[in-house]
């Protein structure tokens, strides 16, 4: 174990210390209260378990001992000098309020956390993030101090001291109690993940499906992490698990589909992270994501048609009316592919050599070119609309053809295979985003297979063969 079980003896000098250092009264001798089996509960890292309570008249918060916990120290001395609260703004229901610890010992500790239990209908804005170390019924939302320092260090004192801010939403008609728990780790950090962070979706879903990318940044101090989880139910039907990305640890990423129809709205998913603790404690966030009504699909089709003498791209509504032409350049133009959301049109423009992938609106407007070395044909979008792939006479390798990519604003244009030999053509994106289907080949002129890879062109795998 990384965390020493001596926590009494620790936090008897601590809180001694505390209680000496100041002006107020003696502090109290340490007193527990168990309320229930003291083997099930391992309270190793409470500093402190209470309540406080807003008084928005006078602008004041008093603090009380929360003798309802499973364990409850009696410090009296503590709070005056070392624990402060203090209400710098009001917006509308919402109080500023400014939380400072001052470590008046040499002890070092970590991970020191602000707990909120019972908000008796307030709502914490800006979280950290949420767990349910000590309310194995609940999920509850935490501040964490010292978080400029990567290792989550307090300051050491004597007299040192970390300053965070609590946003708090205060609607009419709440109770002025808050219950907290105030914790830390000694003399290492805390074993579970510590904070979920940069939650991430890289569009709105559609009524109708749509795909989009969800991540989440994980911190443990560890890097033990067993599982993260995302609860989509209501978008995908059950829990998505997310995975690493190998190239940035700690970020956990996956592709999620509407699969289940969900109606227009904004949908808070609950993320979890795992990893192995002696609390068996998760800690948790919340993803909001947007599902838009839908857009393509059935409702609209482009198309190429040769009506007006040249191939050019048209659209339509998918019973067949509204028929407009978007393309009148007079250039071949071919292969319209829609865009993941239905807003934007990528297509080819031009002949052999001189083909180029171009990009529009979907009403026809802000037609530009994105691509510009020639040679580059059927463009084709990954589920979250963040490249546009497709495959080209350019590029190194033995082979007839490779596969592209290239994002929609023209920039980071990469080649993706490099194939030895044999042939690449007709190729499409699986509806997860995590494969490409292909023709595949030893020659020009030979027998040609169906293969799948990776999306970085990894994990060649051929299925049939003839």
């Amino acid at each position: 174990m990384r965390i020493s079980f001596l926590w009494i003896s620790i936090i008897v000098v601590l809180f001694f210390l505390i209680g000496c250092s100041g002006s107020k009264s003696p502090v109290e001798p340490l007193v527990y209260i168990p309320q229930s089996d003291p083997s099930a509960f391992s309270p190793k890292d409470v500093l402190f378990a209470g309540t406080f309570e807003i008084d928005l008249n006078d602008m004041t918060i008093q603090v009380h001992e929360n003798r309802s916990t499973e364990w409850n120290y009696i410090i009296s001395g503590f709070l005056g000098n070392n624990f402060n609260f203090q209400i710098t703004g009001i917006n509308g229901t919402v109080l500023t309020i400014e939380l400072e610890i001052i470590n008046p010992t040499a002890i070092q500790a970590y991970d020191i956390r602000l707990i909120y239990g019972n908000l008796y209908g307030k709502t914490v804005i800006n979280p950290d993030s949420y767990t349910d170390l000590y309310y194995k019924q609940s999920i509850v939302p935490f501040t964490a101090f010292a978080k400029e320092n990567p290792t989550r260090a307090f300051p050491v004192g004597p007299g040192a001291s970390d300053t965070e801010i609590l946003l708090l939403d205060f609607p009419p008609g709440s109770l002025a109690a808050v219950d907290f728990h105030i914790i830390a780790s000694l003399p290492g950090n805390t074993e579970d993940p510590y904070e979920l962070s940069d939650m991430y979706v890289s569009e709105p879903l559609t009524e109708s499906g749509g795909y989009a990318n969800i991540s989440v940044v994980v911190r443990d101090h560890q890097d033990d992490i067993t599982l993260v989880t995302a609860d989509t139910t209501v978008l995908t039907g059950g829990v998505t698990v997310l995975n690493e990305d190998p190239l940035n640890p700690g970020l956990y990423t996956a592709i999620i589909s509407n699969t289940e129809g969900a109606l227009v709205g904004n949908y808070l998913v609950l993320m979890t992270a795992d990893s192995p603790n002696a609390h068996d404690a998760t800690t948790y966030n919340y993803l909001e994501v947007e599902v838009v009504e839908s857009t393509q699909g059935p409702g609209k089709v482009a198309w190429v048609s040769f009506m007006s003498g040249n191939p050019e791209i048209y659209r339509m509504q998918g019973d067949g009316s509204a028929q407009t032409r978007l393309t009148t350049s007079g250039n071949d133009d071919w292969e319209p592919h829609w865009s993941p959301d239905g807003t934007e049109i990528a297509w080819r423009r031009g002949r052999y050599a001189s083909s180029n992938i171009w990009l529009m609106n979907e009403d026809g407007s802000n037609q530009h070119q994105v691509t510009f070395n020639g040679s580059n044909f059927e463009p084709n979008w990954d589920p979250t609309g963040e490249w546009i792939y497709f495959w080209s006479n350019n590029g190194s390798g033995g082979a007839w053809n490779h596969l592209w990519r290239i994002h929609p604003d023209g920039s980071n244009q990469e080649q993706v295979t490099f194939f030895t030999g044999g042939v690449f053509a007709n190729f499409s994106i699986s509806p997860l985003g995590n494969l490409i289907a292909f023709e595949g080949g030893s020659g020009t002129s030979g027998a040609r297979d169906l293969e799948v890879m990776d999306m970085d062109g990894g994990n060649r795998t051929e299925l049939t063969q003839t």
